[in-house]
């Protein structure tokens, strides 16, 4: 699950950011001692980029939540096991039972 959020979230992205058909948005940022500063903002127009856009943002914080329950999970399982699983994948080596 976790690859396939990763997954989907790389190719929403690259949809929703391949520069095709943005609006580009000038606002006056804040002054400086030079005189006024602008920040260029660049916004999707179509119907179709939105939804991907909307698409890619719910990807990015499911993904968040399936690494935070396999943080969990491997919390869970290394104290259940009495094993340090975080070192075993990091040595490749695991005691022998």
């Amino acid at each position: 699950m976790l690859l396939a959020c990763l997954a989907g979230t790389v190719a929403t992205g690259v949809m929703a950011n391949n520069g095709a058909s943005v609006a580009t948005v000038t606002t006056p940022a804040r002054a400086d001692d030079e005189g006024q500063r602008r920040v260029t903002q660049s916004l999707p127009t179509e119907p179709e980029e939105i939804a991907i856009g909307e698409v890619h943002g719910v990807l990015a914080n499911l993904t968040l939540a399936v690494v935070v329950l396999h943080l969990f999970a491997v919390g869970l399982a290394s104290f259940v096991h009495r094993e340090n699983l975080v070192w075993s994948m990091i040595t490749g080596k695991k005691r022998a039972d």
